[in-house]
């Protein structure tokens, strides 16, 4: 794990949690009924090698934040830029440096949608005023 932390800072480092379990990792990252969650992401190891053999392979899952679905294709600073792909990255790459020894270059990415950033945008707004409807008829 210190390998995969590393390109993380010392703040973002500090803040992650290691937790035994799925049922673990659902606790200590609820969600809201926006599908948000305090949490960037969590990362389930399975299967993982008793040792460094290079042909063994190394499998994990990425629970990204459900309520991330934002994709600015212009700035590049959409929801899984920032957060869910750099944890992909921190941990493929690790995977590489450790079973080859070499660190890998940064890849390029290349966000994409079937939505401009305006109808992503009115999209969520029409998502949210549904969901305060929807809180309102519970209230009366």
């Amino acid at each position: 794990m210190d390998i995969v932390t590393r390109p993380l800072s010392s703040s973002r480092r500090q803040a992650v949690v290691k937790v035994d379990d799925l049922d673990a990792l659902e606790l200590a990252c609820p969600t809201n009924y926006n599908g948000r969650s305090s949490c960037y992401a969590g990362v389930i190891f399975n299967g993982l090698p008793r040792s460094n053999d290079s042909a063994s392979p190394i499998y994990y899952i990425i629970r990204g934040d459900m309520g991330q679905t934002y994709v600015n294709v212009k700035r590049h600073t959409g929801d899984y830029e920032k957060n869910v792909l750099p944890i992909q990255w921190a941990i493929d790459s690790a995977i590489i440096e450790l079973k080859t020894g070499v660190k890998p270059p940064t890849p390029l990415e290349q966000p994409y949608t079937l939505k401009t950033n305006e109808e992503q945008a009115e999209t969520t707004r029409k998502q949210f005023m549904s969901a305060i409807d929807g809180v309102f008829a519970v209230a009366l």
